[in-house]
């Protein structure tokens, strides 16, 4: 099966980054899960001998994305005694674990480890070695075992391994303050787990979309215990819950296998749901104070596109060769963002994945360009929103800047030598990229 089908209220909101000295990069894609910092500056050039603050290895492996907070930078990685690494994209699919479906487990016992470092020199802090055991699940040759990226919060950092079906909480000195046993379940063909946690005021919140036993839980940050679930169809899909968060309500939106669903954060109730999408998600949405902005792609998916406009209430599934309504003012099939999740700049909506950037209007759905970035080869980190430009990184270590607007406008390329599927991070002044083989820190020249 090709690869494209897998991923794959806190205080951090009235400060969404922090301060100055104080950079926080919260959850998977940033403080508000959508890509997007209002960091004071970012380099625009780089090489593995310009602007690289540091470069330290991390033991193991994972497409976890690096998280920060009070100047620690915190990663996750499952470590096999036999050093194993995650394939490329390519390489990965033309794998006969890959065409064929890994259905057991491998007989490895993984250390599932939380890394910390200092932000302003890369120096290893200490880790917390979390579990050490048998993954229950298989995954594919191009995923890994700690591909769900860490969540923190004031005090606390809750690091989530679907593999093993735990999430653990420990303070930002690496102090173990309590684990959940959530459970293993299977996913679809054998291509493992992605969905990371997000914090939501007091809780964190774990999606975990499966074959077997699907639900929506919020935990108690402070000692794990349940405080709601949300009991779904089963069904695999990798996507990462988003907060949608407006001025008249908050929605915590799940994507599921075939269907969507918005709920209150603080109870688990439902605001809205939306069905009639074949197959599961592995990109997050993204949103304005208007509309959310959702997709999917994958095998016997059309791939649809659509936006959700704000308001809505009860079962808002388009009738069957209807696709648009009040509540859905557009929607484009075969143009789902695949793994990449889509960004959104100004009046336009972003989705990059292959070698393709896609500049679509937000208001209308028209594409306004499609453009092959040069050279690029598997998008499958997400993009960064900055200063007016997007950051895109590729597989092969290619950063792409490109200035928003509605027609294509390549600023500059960066090159690093390693394999990249983490999505970046931004830490003040600083750029954070998880490659296979090391973390680098991007910092422009004083």
């Amino acid at each position: 099966m090709s690869i494209v089908s897998i991923v794959l209220l806190s205080f951090f909101m009235a400060a969404p980054e922090g301060s100055a000295d104080r950079p926080i990069w919260s959850q998977f894609r940033g403080p508000t899960g959508s890509g997007e910092s209002s960091s004071p500056e970012l380099p625009a050039i780089w090489n593995e001998e310009t602007n690289i603050a540091w470069k330290t290895p991390v033991p193991g492996s994972g497409w976890s994305q690096p998280v920060v907070v009070n100047g620690k930078v915190f990663v996750t990685s499952a470590v096999s005694p036999d050093g194993g690494k995650p394939m490329k994209m390519t390489e990965g699919s033309s794998d006969r674990r890959s065409m064929f479906g890994d259905s057991k487990p491998p007989e490895t016992i993984f250390r599932w480890e939380l890394h910390c470092y200092d932000l302003e020199t890369g120096k290893p802090l200490w880790t917390n070695k979390l579990a050490e055991q048998k993954s229950g699940l298989p995954t594919h040759p191009s995923n890994t075992f700690a591909t769900e990226t860490a969540a923190v919060d004031a005090k606390r950092v809750y690091a989530y391994f679907g593999s093993i079906g735990k999430l653990f909480c420990t303070d930002h000195d690496g102090k173990t303050e309590w684990e959940a046993d959530l459970g293993v379940y299977k996913m679809t063909s054998g291509l493992g787990t992605g969905s990371s946690p997000i914090v939501v005021g007091d809780k964190v919140v774990v999606q975990c979309y499966n074959e077997e036993n699907s639900f929506l839980v919020a935990l108690d940050g402070a000692n794990g215990k349940e405080v709601w679930r949300a009991k779904r169809a089963n069904g695999t899909s990798w996507s990462t819950p988003y907060l949608w968060q407006r001025s008249d309500r908050t929605e915590l939106i799940a994507c599921g296998k075939s269907r969507v669903y918005a709920y209150n954060p603080a109870d688990g109730s439902i605001y809205w749901e939306m069905g009639g999408i074949v197959g599961g998600f592995a990109a997050t949405p993204v949103a304005n104070k208007d509309y959310l902005f959702l997709g999917n792609n994958g095998p016997l998916s059309p791939a649809p596109l659509l936006a959700v406009k704000a308001g809505a209430n009860g079962d808002i599934t388009p009738p069957k060769g209807v696709k648009t309504t009040d509540q859905i003012p557009w929607s484009r099939l075969k143009s789902g963002p695949g793994l990449s999740s889509p960004v959104v700049l100004g009046e336009e909506l972003y989705t990059s994945n292959d070698s393709f950037l896609n500049c679509y209007d937000i208001k209308t759905g028209e594409r306004i360009y499609r453009e092959r970035l040069p050279e690029a080869r598997n998008i499958v980190a997400s993009p960064l929103v900055w200063d007016g430009k997007l950051y895109i990184l590729d597989e092969e270590g290619r950063t792409f800047i490109v200035r928003g607007g509605r027609s294509f406008d390549l600023v500059g390329t960066n090159k690093l030598e390693d394999t990249f599927w983490a999505s970046p991070a931004i830490a003040g002044d600083r750029l954070l990229l998880r490659g296979v083989e090391k973390l680098y820190c991007v910092k422009g020249s004083p």
